[in-house]
């Protein structure tokens, strides 16, 4: 249980104020939430494999090949605006 001086502390540290109702109702709520935490802590789980992700999705990625099936004269080509190897962009602010 947390008593009245480390709840003042937690609220400190976060730079929060509470009125005296406040303060009672904030103590009230923490102490259930740490009395919740450690009903979590006393379950067994032995035997269970820790858990990343309850989906257990995986990401379908595909290989990284490079493809070189455009040319730069091509692109060069298509350019408005060049210089060289260069596009050239109008100016944007």
């Amino acid at each position: 249980m947390l008593s009245r001086e480390e709840v003042l502390k937690i609220a400190k540290l976060s730079k929060l104020e509470f009125n005296e109702e406040e303060l009672v109702d904030m103590e009230k709520s923490l102490n259930e939430i740490f009395d919740y935490i450690k009903q979590i802590n006393e379950v067994d789980v032995t035997g269970v494999e820790p858990l990343y992700n309850v989906l257990e999705l995986k990401d379908r990625t595909r290989q990284d090949i490079v493809n070189n099936t455009e040319k730069k004269e091509d692109f060069l080509a298509n350019a408005p605006k060049k210089d060289e190897e260069f596009v050239i962009l109008p100016k944007i602010v």
